[in-house]
């Protein structure tokens, strides 16, 4: 038998091409994931959903293929009620200096979901346990220091509400029966009660900055918040409908979390604002898609009370 020496060398390097495109994640279907809807109120929904969201923004804006196949792999795992863990220390390059500290904020994690914290919070623990993720790669890749602060923040406040949640609830242990009936009925009673926004910041088009209108805003959010002691403040993020969904979410947060690091230097502890991105989902002002709409790029800020959180 003949081989044509150059076949069998392209076909090889074909192979090894498939093989090292799929290891970097370029060969798992986002499209798929994308199409995904996780309802519920449950921690597994949740987590999808938050597993969902890094792993559409890792792959449509960061290109960075092989952290968003990891992420949709969560997702979708959570997503079929598998259990699916914080990422691992030992599964990242560190720098000697930070595997300390992350290792004790993993510790953190697993200890208040050992304790139950994803059946009475769900939706805070998974904002905690992406949030971890999130800053365990970020910090990694020890570059983006805008995204390691972010993500860092949002793990910092979502563990602190789970563990001020447990302590003030001593003898509480993990709850028996169902996981989603017990979830169902413990949102309903920490779910934070919030009134009409007590303030809007609206931001330029595709930007997280804030302007000094905005830092005008918010100066009088933090002196409205001394005066009153709310428990928690809600940042809600959106977008005008220009540009892809899954961006306009990530631009969301951005958002939000422009916003909550500003009241955190105007001196509101992190672990009383709660921040959330909905993107294109919820405007003021309806619009056919693709219009630009300055009076829907905003974050509203609510004054919210909760008997546990």
């Amino acid at each position: 038998m003949i081989f044509d020496i150059n076949k069998v060398v392209l076909a090889v390097l074909a192979i090894g091409e498939m093989v090292f495109l799929s290891a970097c994640g370029v060969s798992f279907d986002y499209e798929a994931l994308r199409r995904n809807e996780y309802a519920g109120q449950e921690f597994g929904a949740a987590l999808a959903r938050a597993y969902q969201e890094l792993a559409l923004f890792e792959a449509d804006l960061m290109y960075d293929w092989t952290d968003a196949a990891r992420y949709g792999g969560k997702s979708q795992r959570a997503g079929n009620g598998q259990v699916v863990r914080p990422g691992r220390i030992e599964d990242r390059d560190l720098s000697a200096a930070m595997r300390p500290l992350l290792g004790g904020a993993r510790r953190r994690l697993m200890a208040a979901l050992g304790k139950g914290a994803a059946d009475q919070w769900p939706l805070v623990a998974a904002d905690a346990q992406a949030g971890f993720d999130c800053w365990l790669e970020q910090q990694e890749e020890n570059f983006q220091f805008d995204h390691i602060a972010g993500c860092r923040n949002r793990f910092l406040g979502a563990i602190a509400k789970l563990e001020n949640g447990l302590a003030a609830k001593p003898g509480a242990a993990r709850p028996a029966g169902p996981r989603k009936t017990m979830a169902a009925k413990q949102v309903r009673a920490v779910a934070p009660v919030a009134t009409k926004a007590a303030a809007i910041l609206h931001f330029g088009f595709d930007s997280a900055g804030l302007d000094p209108a905005a830092a005008a805003v918010l100066d009088r959010a933090a002196a409205a918040y001394r005066s009153g002691a709310p428990v928690t403040i809600m940042l809600n993020g959106h977008t005008d409908r220009a540009g892809p969904a899954t961006y306009n979410r990530a631009l969301s947060r951005r958002r939000s979390e422009a916003a909550r690091r500003a009241l955190i230097e105007r001196g509101i502890p992190i672990q009383l604002i709660s921040v959330y991105a909905f993107g294109e989902d919820r405007p003021r002002i309806k619009t056919a898609d693709g219009v630009r709409e300055p009076r829907n790029r905003r974050v509203e800020i609510r004054f919210a009370s909760s008997n546990n959180l």
